[in-house]
Order: structure tokens, then sequence, then C-alpha cells
């Protein structure tokens, strides 16, 4: 009786049964070959299945060293944009390897090289862990690709793990504890090929969730094309279960790519390396998927030491191309990258988390272009699938993509989540992306909670009212220094969930305000409606406060469905004569790819702002990657330009105001004259001019600099403040 054993990329092998090793440590040479790499050898301490023709052992699929070992851990690696690329690699792992702890993390299984493997104590690693059995790597938001030998079926696609960021921290410490950000199961064996005529070899499996482990984002593979000979390449992945290591040799080249399937090198690989992504070098873009190569190890007096060959020596490593039609067909050239961005200041309680009654609350969805061709007229479209949820804003613009990059739309979407939601259940999006090349589609869950704020959402719904006729009041409808009752009205609006025996306590961080009559009921607000104080505040204010310097008041709310607090600012005296500030940054700074840089200026200015206008000067090499905002000291925000002029240069001392005739976005670079900005800069008139103004550039994109230099400055107009005498301040003293 026979079985067959599928090894080696695909070779379907004819054992006897009475062959296969019965006892721990004995093996069994298997002689024949596929595409010249010989299928090495069973040993039933590493599980061999035997069944008709579709299981296999990957420790079977063997690699080898080549030259030097060039393999290190995360934290020997000094390269930047290696370690990025490392970030979206992960390990494949079996249930029983991996245990929930129900807190928002999950254990890995410690078991060592050593003990799993047989290797010798000397053999590098030796002591670290070996949970995994293949690698894998991020194609699409929610998609990995791997080996086809490493999952061969759907429901070995749904009982497997895909953990990211498994690395050592030092040299003795493995992170055996990751988070559940960084964990993620497989749900569907989108494609899946074996081939033992042809080699060909690979998987693509979608899971359970978009992929959100730290600075994980999808790889740009190459489609088109063949990578030359003797192209230098770098190989990122777990061997043999181990945490991730980067091996980049400067030796490390592409040897053969005559077969159309796949090509061969002399990469630093063991088993466990299967599915890992083999990129070029110079450029980041993934060539191929690693499948299969020489022999692992050899037997050092009852232990195992790794096989090594010169770098010109042996067969070398087979890498399946990632040009293939029908690998490359199934994966989108357009994926949502990261974190969305959520900001519920408009209709929520601004703390950046969505939770159920919270209305027009801003959605920002990042998109990478993982193609090696620009991607044109890059729209995107948002469908909730839970009736809870409503849509404001349901589509965007992206622009122009370039290979590799990454961008926020220019203007977010908007959603509304009903009172009735349950909190801590997510959001559910469907997000339709378009192109001129493409069309693809993904499913997004936004949370809530986990711990929402379940008191009605009330905020300062018009100006406060001023009346300060009694006491030694003057009349003049404002707050003056030395004024000794001046009452308040106080109207609120509530956004959020019926706010039913609303009571409420004023009182004042600033130390020159007096309150004299603190406490008031309002009515009930419903959602959607506006109420007063039934009973006028009464505050006064100290002779020694500066005039036109702003009051801070606090309003203590308590409602029957919970509690909250309202912290507001007026100015004090009347308005004044209209003044203006020119203010430039105070330095230079360089702008970094794929970060954020500031500079701030500060105003010391008191008054009210009426108009603000900035002018911008950055030398740039692809003005497309740039996004630029000012943020005043009271947290509202201008975006002045998003992801605008395509691959052009530069910002010539460009001004921005609101009553431009011309939009940003119908200029070009080198930008130069007057535009309106993206979003309007009347978002701070009314506020205080006083405090820390930032300008924000971030940078979606890799490979281009450049400076925003000391011409980019701001022009505020504001009404100074005046302030009106008030009868003696010996009558202050008596209230």
């Amino acid at each position: 009786m026979k079985r067959f054993v599928q090894v080696a990329g695909g070779a379907l092998l004819s054992i006897a049964v009475s062959t296969l090793p019965a006892q721990n440590g004995k093996r069994i040479d298997i002689t024949e070959e596929v595409h010249g790499k010989k299928a090495a050898q069973f040993e039933n301490s590493w599980p061999v299945f035997v069944t008709e023709g579709v299981e296999f052992d990957e420790e079977t699929l063997n690699k080898v060293i080549y030259g030097t070992d060039d393999r290190i851990d995360w934290y020997e690696e000094t390269n930047p944009a290696r370690l990025k690329l490392a970030r979206s690699t992960c390990v494949l792992i079996d249930p029983s390897n991996i245990t929930d702890n129900g807190n928002g993390t999950y254990d890995l299984d410690d078991t060592t090289f050593q003990q799993a493997r047989g290797v010798c104590v000397s053999e590098p690693f030796s002591q670290q862990p070996v949970p995994g059995d293949c690698s894998g790597f991020l194609v699409a938001s929610d998609i990995i690709a791997t080996a086809g030998h490493c999952v061969t079926s759907q429901f070995a696609a749904a009982n497997t793990f895909f953990v990211f960021n498994f690395n050592m921290v030092d040299a003795n410490t493995p992170r055996l504890t990751v988070n559940e950000e960084d964990v993620y199961r497989g749900t569907t064996l989108i494609g899946q090929v074996l081939s033992g005529s042809t080699g060909e070899d690979w998987a693509l499996i979608r899971v359970d969730r978009p992929v959100t482990a730290p600075e994980s984002e999808p790889h740009v593979i190459r489609r088109t094309g063949t990578i030359p000979v003797s192209t230098n390449i770098g190989v990122i992945g777990h061997p043999a279960g181990l945490p991730s290591k980067i091996a980049y040799g400067a030796d490390t080249a592409v040897r053969d790519t005559s077969n159309s399937i796949f090509f061969e090198a002399n990469l630093d690989t063991y088993g466990g390396n299967s599915g890992s992504a083999v990129f070029n070098a110079a450029t980041g873009i993934v060539e191929g998927i690693l499948v299969r190569g020489e022999t692992d190890y050899v037997s050092n007096g009852g232990c195992l030491i790794s096989n090594v060959v010169g770098n010109n020596e042996g067969s070398g490593e087979d890498v399946t191309k990632t040009t293939l039609a029908g690998f490359n067909s199934l994966i989108p050239t357009l994926s949502v990258v990261g974190i969305p961005m959520i900001d519920d200041t408009a209709g929520g309680d601004g703390d950046g988390i969505l939770e159920p009654g919270e209305s027009n609350v801003s959605v920002s969805f990042m998109v990478k272009n993982t193609g090696e061709a620009t991607d044109t007229n890059v729209g995107g479209t948002i469908s909730p699938l839970d009736v809870s949820v409503t849509t404001g804003v349901d589509s965007a613009s992206y622009g122009s993509l370039s290979s590799g990059q990454i961008k926020n739309s220019v203007a977010p979407f908007t959603i509304s989540v009903d009172s009735a939601h349950v909190c801590g259940d997510p959001v559910t999006l469907e997000i339709d992306l378009v192109s001129d090349n493409e069309s693809t589609t993904y499913t997004y869950m936004l949370p809530t909670g986990p711990v929402c704020d379940v008191v009605p959402d009330l905020s300062l719904a018009a100006a406060i009212g001023v009346t300060d006729s009694a006491g030694n009041g003057n009349g003049s409808g404002g707050i003056d220094p030395g004024e000794s009752m001046v009452s308040l009205n106080i109207p609120l609006a509530n956004s959020g969930t019926d706010a039913t025996s609303v009571m409420a306590t004023l009182s004042s961080p600033t130390s020159t305000v007096t309150v004299l009559s603190g406490d008031s009921t309002y009515p009930d607000i419903a959602t959607g409606n506006q109420g007063a104080n039934e009973t006028p505040f009464v505050i006064g204010l100290d002779p020694g406060h500066a005039c036109g310097a702003p009051i801070t008041l606090q309003l203590d709310l308590v409602t029957t469905q919970g509690a909250a607090l309202l912290e507001l600012e007026m100015p004090t005296g009347s308005p004044g004569q209209s003044m203006q500030v020119l203010r430039n940054i105070p330095s230079s700074v360089a702008i970094v790819d794929q970060q954020t840089v500031f500079r701030d200026i500060d105003i010391t200015e008191v008054g009210l702002v009426t108009d603000v206008n900035a002018t911008v000067d950055v030398n740039h090499t692809y003005m497309e990657d740039l996004t630029i905002t000012i943020a005043g000291p009271g947290g509202q925000a201008s975006t002045l330009i998003a992801g605008r002029g395509g691959a052009g240069n530069d910002m010539n001392n460009t001004d921005f105001d609101d009553s431009a005739a011309s939009s940003i976005a119908s200029g070009s670079p080198p930008f130069s004259g007057t535009f309106r900005p993206e979003t309007p800069l009347d978002v701070f008139n009314g506020r205080f001019a006083a405090g820390t103004w930032r300008f924000s550039v971030s940078d979606s994109a890799i490979n281009d600099q450049g400076t925003m230099t000391t011409n980019t400055g701001l022009n505020i107009t504001y009404d100074s403040r005046e302030c009106q005498e008030v009868s003696s301040s010996e009558e202050w003293r008596i209230y």
C-alpha cells in the first residue's frame, strides 16, 4: 500500500506506508527532485501529514544559508525603510499555539527553536521561541499573501491566525504577548495554486477585518515585467516560525529569471520563511514570494546545524513571481490603510471617539496605491450597513495617487449615529474606492465607546447674554473690570439624547471673578432643541482685571441622564478699534517623509478675531504629497491645501484668503498669488487672538523632501477691547 506526500512546491512523491518513520528522531531520505531542489528528509518529530496527494510538511520545503548569514532581528536593524516593511510581515500560527487572554492581548507559545527542531545550542536563535509555521505579508487592507503550500484549503485559511509584530525586543526578550490589533484570523481563501509540474506556489487569504497593526500598510508589488538578474534583493519573514528576521546581504541577488513562474536567488532562509515577501533592495517593491530551496540543516553529532554553501553555490531558492496574472489580478491597487481619524467636534463631545447620539461626525480614511502606476481620479463613497447610521457627506475625492503614495481625502466623510445604537458595538461602513484604473470595495468597522458618554450633548447655543445695569454697572452690555453685579444668560443646545431635570452650577477658575449667584435650573431640553437658565447667573469682576483679557467660566450640569462640564470663555470690555497683527513662523522647518512637522506662532495681542489670512512659502519636490493646516489657540483648524499640484514643485509666498476669487483647487505649482483655502479661515472669527497658533505640514509619501520657510505667517485682524470706567471701586467691595 502507498500514499502520496506533497513536498517541495507540489511534487507528489509515492512512498510506501511501511517506510514512514515510526519513532521520533527517525527519518527517511527522499531522492526525487523538483526543479533541481531535493525534497530533503522527513522527520516525524516535525509533523508529517500523509493523505492522498494533498498534505505536506512545511519543513521539507527547505531553504539554506548562502555565504555569510545575513539574518538579523528587528532591534539590530538600523534602516528605517526595512523596519517599515517588517511591520507589514506576519507569522502564520496554528490555534493551538496562541491563547486569547480575554483582555485585548494574546500569548504565543514559548517553545524554543532548540526544543522544537532539535538544533544545536550553538545554532543562531536556538533559544528563541517558534510558535509559527509560515510567513505572510499584507497586500491589501484585509488580504495577506503567502505560499500556496502554507494554506491549502478554505478550512486551513479559517483555522490560521496571522500575527503581526512578532519580534525580538532585544537580544533576550521575545515579544510573546501581542495586542489584539496585531492578531487576525483568516476568513476566506481568495485564491491558491500549488503545482508540482510548474512550481507555481501562492495563496491569498482575506482576514476577519482590515489590518490596523501599528505602522502596517499593504506592500507595493511588481505587477509587470521581470526583475533583472543580479538585482540586489532581501527577505523579511519568520524562519522556522522564529520572531521576524530581516535578511539583506550585500551579495544577495537574483540568479535566474528564465522561468515564467518563479525566479531563483541566494536568499538566507529556512523552512518557515515560506510565504515571505522578497523585496527589491533598492525600491522596496515586492518581487516575489519565497517558496522552496536547498536543504536547511545537516546533522552535527546528535543535533542539527544550518546548511551553509557559498554565495554562488547550490541551486538557489525559488521565489514565485508576483507578476503572475492569476495572483495579482486578485489584489486591488487601492487600499484603505491605518486607523481612520474621527472628529466629533461638530455634533459630539469632541473626544475623538464615535459614540451613540453623535451627529455630523467627520471620518477620514487614508488610501494607498499599491500598484506600480499612478492611479488617477481616485474617489471614495461610503454606505452604512447599520440601520442606526446615516451619512451626510458620503463621497470624497483623493485626486491622483502615485505608486506607493498614501493620501487622505480632500475633505472628510460625515456620519451620524442614532442614540439607540448600543455603546461598544462597532459601526459598519462599506467603502467603495474607484479610479480610472479599477474599483474595489472594503467593509470597515468603526468602534464605538468602549465607554460611551451617555449624558446629553449640551453645548453653548449662542453668545452669552450680559446685563450690567445692576450694582455699579455702566449698562454697556459688556463685562468691565470693577463691575460688581453682572447677570449672565447662558443658552444651551442639545445635540445628544434628551436632557431632563437639568440643574447647573456656575464657577470660575479666573481669580478676578467672584460668582455671586451660581445655581440655576433649565427646562428639559430635547434632542435638537435649546434652553436658557431660568434664573440669571450673577458675577462680579475685580477692578484690577486687565481690560480685554478673557475670563473663564465653568458650568457643571446635572441631568437625569448624567453629568457634564462645560468650560466657557468670555471677553471683557466692548469692541474697540480694529487692529492687525502680522507674524511669521520663527524658524524654517524641514518637511519629513510620512510625518507631520509643526511651527508655532505666539500671539500676545488681546482681542477677538474678525479675519485671518495666511501666507505659505514651501520648497517641495512633489506638492501633491502635502497637507498644510492652521490650528488656532481654541482648537479650531483650517486646511489650507491638501493633495494639490501633482508632481509639481513649491509654493512661492502663496496667500490664502476666504475672499479670494480662485480656490486653491484651481491653482497649479509653483503656487503663487491668492487663493481660497480648502476649508474656510472664518472658523477663527469671534475667537480670541491671543495664544499659540500652529502651522502643520503632513507629508503622505516618500522620496521627496522640502522646507517650510520663515516667509510663512499669519495676518490676523481683531477688535481690540475697550473698557468703560465704573463707579467707585469701594462699591465693588460691598458685594
